[in-house]
């Protein structure tokens, strides 16, 4: 593994505030393409090692193979994004400070997760070194509407767009939302991709897991592998399980992940009886968010606009393809563009029940239909490899900037 000290031109250094073990699709997309760059990455992350929760994990992960890319760690974690608190200040700072150490006077390129936290260190110190420094910014849509909601975040979100040498969005949906800040510079779409190679697996492998969950043969299972959060929409989906049990559909549902909401999900499992089939499993390892989408008919997260908060893409979508199994989608934001509509899987709107329920049933009764929906998946699935995915963002920003 290339050392910090060893990159000495051409310097790729990731900026990312949310990092393994944290669950997040937009960390995960620039881990997967920046581990598979063909030069040394230096990645500037988050430090949980004071958090009882993911510390253990981050020495997991730390240790397994990141190809080229090195993970350096430190307390980069910011709450409050305001320019008139001092521990905001000071944070910036300190990011700035250690980007600083690395670049000296070499040539660098510095990608950052969002336009902020992470784009304003990199912004200050483009302007201190110059045109030698190029700043690559990520836009994913929800921190988009969130700096509409302020005056000062959109300053600032406006003056790191503006400034940087490329912006990379993950959909159209995204990059329209870009229009309100008028950018000059470059905006190039490139959506998230999946490890299409993971999902092959044992089928004793397949047997053992879904045997873990003691339902039938015959049961249908659904999975939704996101954080349990209000837009992800999980209380519509288990609302659904409900009335389909009701009208003798063998029918079980496992929630992936953890969240705000899962006390509250829970409370309304239990208070539907649903308790044996509906299960949450808590944090899950890569593995078992592949095996749960490996054993399960349908993928389904019918997300919703929360306030700013908008599915920007939806990887899970391409992941689910990649397991061969069709997804059902809500109409907001980009996911639509995640999913090919009546191709591999169903877009629907997520604040309509009656909408949801009948396309998880349409699933369930016309298993033809799933299954060539999970063929056509695979394809998808496979023209969104992440070797396809790294390949292109590494020629664009190679030719942008």
């Amino acid at each position: 593994m290339t050392s910090p000290h060893e990159m000495k031109k051409n310097l790729d250094i990731i900026i990312s505030q949310d990092f393994f073990p944290k669950i997040g699709g937009a960390h995960k997309w620039l881990y997967e393409v920046y581990k598979r760059w063909p030069n040394g990455v230096l990645a500037l992350v988050q430090d949980y090692s004071q958090d009882i929760r993911l510390a253990n994990g981050q020495v997991i992960f730390d240790l397994k193979n990141h190809g080229l890319l090195t993970i350096e760690r430190h307390d980069l974690l910011i709450e409050d994004i305001n320019f008139f608190n001092f521990f905001f200040i000071r944070k910036i700072f300190n990011t700035f400070i250690e980007l600083k150490k690395h670049i000296k006077s070499d040539v660098a390129k510095i990608h950052c997760l969002r336009s902020f936290p992470e784009g304003i260190p990199a912004i200050f110190i483009k302007k201190i070194f110059g045109n030698k420094i190029k700043v690559i910014t990520y836009a994913h849509g929800e921190e988009i509407l969130t700096a509409q909601t302020s005056k000062q975040l959109s300053f600032i979100a406006r003056w790191v767009y503006q400034n940087s040498d490329l912006v990379i969005v993950n959909s159209k949906s995204t990059q329209n939302l870009l229009e309100s800040f008028s950018l000059s510079g470059p905006v190039e779409i490139i959506h998230p991709g999946v490890d299409t190679k993971s999902f092959t697996v044992e089928e004793n492998s397949l047997r053992n897991f879904r045997a873990k969950f003691k339902w039938s043969d015959d049961t249908i299972i659904l999975c939704s592998m996101a954080r349990m959060e209000p837009r992800k929409n999980h209380l519509k989906v288990i609302e659904s399980i409900n009335a389909l049990r009701k009208e003798g559909f063998n029918v079980a549902y496992i929630i992936g992940s953890d969240g705000a909401e899962k006390e509250s999900l829970v409370k309304l499992v239990e208070d539907l009886n649903l308790d044996e089939f509906v299960k949450f499993t808590g944090y899950v390892s890569e593995e078992d968010r592949i095996l749960t989408f490996l054993i399960s008919d349908i993928h389904v997260m019918p997300s919703v606009q929360v306030g700013p908060m908008i599915e920007g893409y939806g990887i899970v979508f391409i992941e689910a393809a990649a397991a061969g199994i069709p997804s059902i989608s809500g109409n907001t934001g980009g996911q639509r563009e995640a999913l090919l509509d009546g191709q591999t899987g169903l877009v629907i709107d997520g604040l309509n029940y009656i909408e949801l329920k009948n396309a998880i049933q349409y699933l369930i009764e016309n298993k033809s239909v799933r299954l060539g929906m999970g063929m056509r998946g695979k394809v998808w699935a496979s023209e969104n490899d992440w070797e396809v995915i790294a390949k292109r963002t590494y020629e664009i920003i190679t030719h942008k900037t």
